[in-house]
């Protein structure tokens, strides 16, 4: 599992997720899982976001940087 943390590339996503009208909570997170994202929503908070595959964890960071 690759982990990347939601500083500032989840954030920076949701911030355009919603500027941009896309949808509700539930097709964010979908739309997190065909970016690669795995494991959401979760029970707990934590830091990072976790990819199967290295190559789509740096597709994520370098286009939400």
């Amino acid at each position: 599992m690759i982990q990347v943390p939601i500083t500032p590339y989840w954030e920076n996503a949701a911030q355009w997720w919603i500027s941009t009208g896309q949808g509700n909570i539930d097709q964010f997170y979908q739309w997190l899982e065909n970016q690669g994202v795995v494991g959401l929503p979760r029970a707990e908070y934590t830091p990072y976001l976790e990819f199967m595959n290295p190559y789509q964890a740096v597709i994520f960071r370098s286009k939400w940087a």
